[in-house]
C-alpha cells in the first residue's frame, strides 16, 4: 500500500521496478501540489513500469520524465513564474519557425472513465462511472476519445482531470522552434517560458509557453527549442 499523494505512488514505482533515480527536489514540490487530490487504486495485473509511471502522472496532471538517468516530475496545471523570457535577440537569424498543433488530434468530446470501488468485478461497460465533457463541436465537429481515469476514485478529481486535458485536446496552439545560444542551457522540458518579440509574429503581447524539447548542438554551440 502506497499514497494517496500521487507523487508518493510514483517514487514508489520507479525506485522498485526501474533502474532510475529519482529527482527529490522535483518530487517533493509536486507532492505539495497534489496532497488535494488524494488518488485511490488498485494495480490488479502486471503492467510495464515506465509505461504505467508516464500514464499515472498524467492522469494527475504531471509529467515525468527522464534527465540524466533521473525521473523528474513536474504539475502541468500550476500556474508557474516563468524560468527564462525569449525576446527576438535571443533567437538565431533564419531559424524561427511557427507551426500548429495539427487538427488531426483534435478531441472534442472527453469521456472519462472511473471506478468508485473494486467491489463488483461483473460491471458492464455501459454501467461505468463516466464524465463527458464537450468543447469547440461547433468548430471542429464531434471527435470523440474514451479515457480511463482510474487512479482517484471521486468523481470531482476525475472531472478536473478531464477539463483539464479536455482545453488541451480540444484547441490548436501555437508551437515555435528556434535555435539559441548558450545562456539559455538550463532550461529543460516543461519549463514554463515567456515569449516577448517586439513584433506580433507570436502574439501581441508577451505569451506563456512551456518548452516541449530542447537540444544541444556540441558543434555549433546552439541550443534548437520548441516551445509549445
Amino acid at each position: 500500500s502506497e499514497g494517496p499523494n500521487t507523487a508518493d505512488v510514483l517514487q514508489y514505482l520507479v525506485e522498485t521496478y526501474t533502474a532510475f533515480d529519482v529527482d527529490a527536489a522535483s518530487f517533493s514540490s509536486v507532492q505539495t501540489d497534489l496532497d488535494p487530490f488524494p488518488s485511490n487504486f488498485a494495480l490488479l495485473e502486471r503492467v510495464p513500469a515506465l509505461s504505467t509511471i508516464e500514464n499515472i502522472a498524467w492522469q494527475a496532471r504531471c509529467a515525468a520524465f527522464v534527465s540524466d538517468q533521473t525521473v523528474k516530475l513536474r504539475f502541468l496545471a500550476k500556474d508557474e513564474a516563468a524560468e527564462e523570457t525569449f525576446t527576438l535577440d535571443d533567437i538565431e537569424e533564419k531559424t524561427l519557425q511557427l507551426t500548429f498543433t495539427p487538427t488531426e488530434d483534435l478531441v472534442t468530446k472527453w469521456v472519462a472513465n472511473w471506478t468508485q470501488d473494486y467491489s463488483r468485478q461483473d460491471i458492464e461497460p455501459n454501467e461505468q462511472n463516466r464524465v463527458i465533457l464537450r468543447n469547440n463541436i461547433p468548430k471542429y465537429g464531434e471527435i470523440e476519445e474514451e479515457y480511463d481515469i482510474y487512479i482517484y476514485n471521486t468523481e470531482v478529481l476525475v472531472e478536473q482531470t478531464a477539463f483539464y486535458w479536455m482545453m488541451r485536446y480540444s484547441s490548436t496552439w501555437k508551437r515555435l522552434t528556434f535555435k539559441c545560444f548558450l545562456d539559455k542551457l538550463a532550461l529543460e522540458e516543461f519549463d514554463p517560458v515567456d515569449i516577448n518579440f517586439a513584433t506580433d509574429i507570436v502574439a501581441n503581447s508577451t505569451v506563456r509557453g512551456r518548452v516541449e524539447s530542447v537540444t544541444y548542438d556540441s558543434d555549433n554551440q546552439s541550443l534548437t527549442f520548441e516551445v509549445w
